[in-house]
């Protein structure tokens, strides 16, 4: 079940999306008092709410006549604390704008805005200003028209996230765009619209190729492409040649065009984004001539450390699209394992020119949802393009925040890193940076069913471990805290990161480190016994595995004794009740136990037993026995029919 509701407003819907469909909500509201459009620069009550009881894809498409851009949306998890806008330049009419927006998650947000140019709200270039916002608000900028139809561009905005009242930072997101440009024409422009990811999942890696033309799969247009960097002396390489740091725009991004595949790399962290040419675009400016149908789109590209081995995207043909691909840059190892829609014909494939074991992959898709797995991680856009018209987006990528990384170990785990816990197993966190941390706080008081639930500092925690990494040093660190869960969930563990290079909020870093935690296995065995001692007593595992692989039995016997075979047979020499223990474990540490108890009856000695008759007695027979230790009676029984018990021997 999925609801969408304009914040703010009286506005909304609720859709039952089955399992592996696609619902296409109604349009949002765009007149009377509710509106969801940003028309104005400033602060307003328009942001849209999503939400699933199980996880979704959602993608935003905004059409109108000759007009279409769409974006993938990502989950609040992702959400980051700095952004820098990545914008196209800006060409068209007097009322058409560069622009980007913040949207915040949480209450009392405040946010830290630096304009790269002036805006239409009457900001200056390059003076920052603060603003707070609370779930569900936007704040809009604008960039201002700087003569006849030529806007202000805003590549190089940035936005922070800085402490609010309350000492917090809070992460938020961030979308830029264009309400109308046109690349390399003054007409012939479209609308464009994508969430930004922020500075903490970009990469150093990215590979790239070009879209193909409406009319064929194999045939590519110019495109154009824009390198951000958050510091200027950032080295940024082009197929191996570093890009002239000469050429660097507003000590912010480089542009180039392309018509073959790149592969772009650099020291520091970049966003790269590919830009689709105007119809009729002039040659010149594009790199190349344009053919067929389309307009402008900006699409933000994944770095191959953000790459995915399954993706789920939707296209379309709305307003007018007539032509749908999607682009996938594979590892040629895996080429025979991609499978789009089931299926491993594509209509184009070639080697990627600039890195050697990379494929390309075009296909024509269709209006609709499509599935693409791999056995290996791999990277795509999908576009469509008709008349004076496209749209694209990003069709997959993870989100990582590339700074860090964190994992936990299960108590008595034998697997180096676990990828889940159970109910009541402990853990310990393991954390990897690329700065040096002077503390780190375990905030286990915002969750539920969490032991212990105490916030804790740890300051200067030791490094247990470094290692190099494209260039890069990351640190290791073992926190020596065990946390449990006393049920089963997806849980978001809030952690601070504390460092004086972290250059945001405070030099503090919140992350959520993600612990999955699933039911544990169950332990039981059966008894197999005559009752009585000096006989085999069979005990064999018959636990509920819930999917582990159980790799370890341990048995507690009652008798001082131990057994790890998964049935073991024992034999007990005396009798009495036995508490029986098994314990199983899985190789990541999950385990279960359960005890039963049994009883036995002594098995005593052979009675020696004697006879004589009786001179005195007709027909009598004495029969005479030592003692056996233990026995509290004996039961006498002769062949014809007489039986008689007696307390001792006689």
């Amino acid at each position: 079940t999925v609801r969408v509701t304009m914040v703010g407003s009286p506005f909304v819907q609720t859709y039952n999306v089955p399992a592996n469909s696609v619902v296409t909500t109604t349009p949002l509201p765009k007149a009377g008092l509710i509106d969801a459009r940003l028309l104005i620069e400033g602060l307003q009550n328009k942001g849209i709410l999503i939400t699933s009881d199980v996880p979704i894809v959602v993608y935003a498409h905004c059409y109108g006549s000759a007009s279409s851009g769409a974006t993938m949306l990502l989950p609040t998890s992702s959400y980051g604390y700095e952004y820098y806008s990545l914008n196209t330049s800006q060409v068209y009419a007097s009322d058409c704008f560069s622009w980007f927006y913040v949207v915040a998650n949480e209450n009392n947000t405040r946010v830290e805005i630096t304009p790269s140019a002036a805006t239409r709200g009457g900001r200056n270039a390059n003076v920052p200003f603060q603003v707070t916002l609370n779930r569900g608000q936007i704040f809009q900028v604008l960039g201002a028209i700087q003569s006849g139809s030529t806007g202000f561009d805003l590549t190089g905005s940035r936005v922070r996230s800085v402490p609010n009242s309350a000492g917090e930072c809070k992460p938020f997101a961030m979308f830029s765009g264009s309400s109308r440009t046109a690349i390399c024409n003054t007409t012939n422009g479209d609308y464009m619209i994508q969430q930004v990811f922020p500075y903490t999942a970009w990469g150093r890696r990215y590979l790239t190729f070009n879209t193909a033309t409406s009319t064929s799969a194999s045939q590519f247009n110019p495109n154009t492409f824009r390198v951000m960097v958050r510091d200027a002396n950032t080295v940024v390489r082009r197929n191996g040649v570093i890009i002239p740091p000469s050429s660097l725009i507003a000590n912010r991004y480089y542009q180039f065009t392309a018509t073959t595949g790149q592969y772009i790399t650099a020291d520091k962290p970049i966003l790269v984004s590919q830009i689709l040419p105007s119809t009729s675009g002039t040659a010149a400016c594009a790199g190349g001539s344009i053919v067929g149908n389309g307009d402008p789109e900006m699409i933000y590209l994944s770095p191959l450390e953000q790459a995915i081995d399954r993706i789920g995207f939707f296209n379309t043909s709305l307003q007018a699209i007539t032509r749908n691909y999607v682009n996938i840059i594979v590892p040629t190892a895996g080429l025979s394992s991609l499978l789009i829609d089931g299926s491993n014909t594509f209509n184009h494939s070639f080697p990627h020119p600039a890195l050697a074991g990379y494929t390309c992959v075009v296909k024509i898709t269709t209006p609709g949802q499509h599935i693409v797995t791999c056995d290996s991680a791999f990277t795509s856009i999908t576009y469509g393009l008709g008349s004076v018209e496209s749209y694209g987006y990003n069709a997959g990528t993870l989100i990582k925040d590339l700074s860090f990384t964190s994992s936990f170990n299960n108590q008595n785990s034998s697997l180096s890193v676990d990828s889940s816990t159970c109910i009541g197993i402990p853990f310990r966190f393991r954390l990897t940076t690329s700065y040096r941390l002077t503390g780190i706080r375990f905030k286990p008081s915002l969750i539920n069913n969490v032991t212990p639930s105490t916030d804790t500092l740890v300051s200067n925690p030791p490094i247990v471990d470094s290692i190099e990494v494209d260039g890069v040093m990351f640190y290791r660190y073992s926190l020596p805290i065990s946390y449990s869960f006393s049920q089963i969930g997806s849980y978001q563990f809030p952690i601070d990161l504390i460092s004086p290079l972290i250059e945001n909020c405070n030099n503090l870093q919140t992350i959520r480190a993600r612990v999955i935690v699933t039911d544990r296995p169950y332990s039981n065995f059966s008894i197999n016994t005559t009752g009585c001692t000096n006989s085999p007593v069979q005990f064999t595992a018959t636990p509920n595995t819930n999917g582990f692989n159980i790799n370890s039995y341990n048995w507690n016997l009652g008798n001082a004794t131990t057994s790890t075979q998964q049935n073991p047979t024992v034999n007990y020499t005396a009798g009495g009740t036995y508490n029986v223990n098994l314990r199983i474990a899985a190789p990541n540490g999950c385990m279960g136990d359960t005890t039963r108890s049994f009883t036995l009856a002594t098995i005593l000695a052979p009675v020696n037993v004697v006879w004589d008759s009786i001179a005195s007695g007709v027909n009598t027979v004495r029969f005479s026995w030592q003692a056996v230790a233990g026995a509290v009676s004996y039961q006498v029984s002769t062949d014809n029919g007489v039986t008689f018990t007696t307390p001792s021997s006689g």
